[in-house]
C-alpha cells in the first residue's frame, strides 16, 4: 500500500514513530533496515519504512535527500533525524533519547493535571 503524506501525518500523531527513509537500490539502506526494525520493535515504537521509489511526495515534504534516512517522531513532532548509515548503537541511542522524551513529556502532562485538579 502506498502511503500519502496525509496518512503520514496522521500515524506519527501520537506515540513514538520511527520513520526508514530508503531506497531498493541503496545498499546501505538495506543493510540498515533489519537494524532499525528489530530496535524499534525492541523498544516497542511504531516503525514505517518508505521506499524513495514509491514516496517521492512524501520524500520531499519532509525534505528527505538522502538515503538512508531515519526521523523520528514523538506525538506528531520531530525529535530526531539522521542521514546516511548509522551503527547500531548510535540508531538505538536515538530510540531510546526519544522514547525517554515522551515519557517525561507524558509525566509532565500528568503533573499539570493533577495541579489543575487541586
Amino acid at each position: 500500500m502506498l502511503m500519502t503524506v496525509e496518512h503520514l501525518q496522521d500515524e506519527i500523531k501520537s506515540h513514538v514513530v520511527v520513520v526508514d527513509f530508503m531506497a531498493t537500490r541503496c545498499v546501505p539502506c538495506q543493510a540498515m533496515y533489519p537494524v532499525v526494525k528489530e530496535l524499534a520493535d525492541h523498544h516497542n515504537v511504531k516503525f514505517i519504512k518508505l521506499d524513495a521509489d514509491e514516496h517521492e511526495a512524501i520524500f520531499d515534504q519532509y525534505e528527505v535527500y538522502g538515503v538512508p534516512h531515519i526521523k523520528i517522531f514523538v506525538n506528531g513532532e520531530e525529535k530526531a533525524s539522521s542521514t546516511g548509515p548509522k551503527q547500531r548503537e548510535d540508531i538505538e541511542a536515538m530510540i531510546v533519547d526519544c522514547v525517554n522524551c515522551q515519557t517525561s513529556q507524558e509525566q509532565k502532562e500528568e503533573r499539570i493535571l493533577v495541579e489543575d485538579y487541586f
